[in-house]
């Protein structure tokens, strides 16, 4: 590992391309990272930074790689977590999103997917004319979230050199991988059997999936915590007044960033301080930090739902928790299934293919919450209209030409027999019971 200090050129400067979220700064305004934000050094100067791609979309002919990155100041912070030197920590995400044409760039990165490299050093340049015609380079965003959320451009280099990072590992007890232990911890934490729904609200926060339902005790709990990375050009409505502290309990589909981000949103621990549940593929060093600090701030009540489990693994009489028989996180999601005076339907982003079809409580929905965001997905729509019934699409603007929703996606909703409801066309949309 590379000393302080010994780095390579560093950030663009004075370029005009700052880009700050949550105060929606206009080009060239500093950037503000908090306490925090100064002790870790998220924008250094100078720097290697080390990454591994977590995942990555196709769009037209580009891909958009999700690299999750850390520096020398993260890796000392996050020894002092896992080791129980420090009390005090907070919460913040530190990954680069890189949209890209480039074929040398795009080859490079999927090899990267590889388990075989965990963490690979990434160089950043300043912009200069000894750099233009060279292929292995790219433009990266780095984002910085801790309350507030920042962004910053770099001109990036993927270097052939892997960090020795030892991978932490999280407790064992996060995990289950047993179908009655699962309903009797879901029981223990929640008692839903005990208690009714009331409602349940898509919220519109952009390219995201954030919803909570809402029980006859008063109780809320998340279904997804997403919120765009868009802010600014997404005119989504703003939540950075979400009251976290009027939760009860995080369910969470699947750990794509656009479904848990808005807990970024958050200046305190109440979020961390509450029962979550999720599947387990838990694969970075964010995801690790975060599932840790949640397993601290809830005194254990972390629930990871393992790889083994799929169908349905939780029921009571007005709610049903499956859980996909694919592979990859998307795909071995978290499905709600609810069933009151109206019955709904909410994917995460799960493809048809992978719900056990012989499972399903019902098929013939009053709502159905579409997966990902309108795309197009792997296997048939297997859920049919009732009469009125909406399919409520979860979208808003994305930087990266995705086309969401699709057309195809659209037309078969329709012959399915659903009135369409896209969440930045016509806002958010309350279900009551």
């Amino acid at each position: 590992m590379g000393a302080k200090g010994s780095y390579l050129n560093g950030v663009i400067k004075n370029k005009g391309i700052v880009d700050e979220i949550g105060n929606i700064a206009e080009e060239g305004v500093r950037i503000v990272i908090g306490e925090i934000g100064k002790k870790l050094n998220p924008f250094p100067e100078e720097g290697f930074i080390y990454g591994k791609v977590s995942d990555y979309e196709v769009y037209d002919e580009g891909y958009s790689f999700f690299v999750d990155i850390i520096n020398d100041e993260m890796i000392y912070y996050d020894n002092q977590l896992f080791e129980g030197n420090k009390d005090d920590f907070n919460m913040f995400f530190y990954f680069m999103v890189i949209d890209t044409y480039n074929k040398n760039v795009i080859e490079k990165l999927k090899k990267r997917l590889d388990k075989e490299y965990y963490l690979f050093k990434i160089s950043a340049y300043k912009e200069d004319n000894t750099h233009n015609d060279n292929l292995e380079l790219t433009i990266g965003k780095i984002y910085f979230c801790a309350s507030p959320m920042s962004v910053k451009k770099y001109v990036i280099e993927i270097t052939d050199q892997i960090s020795n990072y030892e991978e932490r590992e999280l407790p064992h007890d996060i995990y289950i991988d047993d179908k009655l232990k699962f309903q009797d911890a879901v029981e223990e934490n929640f008692r839903f059997s005990q208690k009714e729904i009331k409602s349940l609200k898509i919220n519109h926060i952009g390219e995201g999936h954030n919803s909570y339902f809402e029980l006859d005790t008063g109780e809320r709990m998340f279904f997804d915590v997403g919120y765009t990375r868009s802010y600014k050009k997404d005119k989504s409505h703003v939540r950075s007044n979400f009251k976290f502290q009027e939760y009860n309990g995080v369910f969470l589909s699947h750990w794509d960033i656009d479904h848990y981000f808005a807990i970024t949103l958050s200046k305190t621990k109440e979020i961390l301080s509450i029962p979550w549940v999720a599947p387990s593929h838990v694969n970075t060093v964010n995801l690790k930090r975060l599932c840790y600090l949640i397993y601290i701030c809830s005194h254990k009540k972390i629930f990871l739902v393992e790889n083994n489990m799929s169908g349905q693994i939780y029921s009571n009489n007005w709610l049903s928790i499956f859980k996909g028989n694919g592979a990859n996180k998307n795909n071995s999601g978290l499905v709600l299934f609810i069933k009151g005076s109206k019955k709904v339907v909410s994917l995460g982003d799960l493809d048809y293919k992978y719900l056990d079809l012989t499972q399903l409580p019902f098929f013939e929905v009053d709502y159905l919450v579409v997966p990902h965001h309108g795309a197009e997905m792997d296997g048939s729509n297997p859920f049919t209209a009732k009469a009125g019934a909406k399919a409520i699409i979860p979208v808003g603007y994305n930087s990266i030409r995705y086309g969401h929703p699709r057309r195809k996606t659209i037309m078969d909703l329709n012959r399915n027999g659903f009135e369409i409801h896209r969440t930045d066309w016509q806002g958010e949309l309350k279900i009551n019971f």
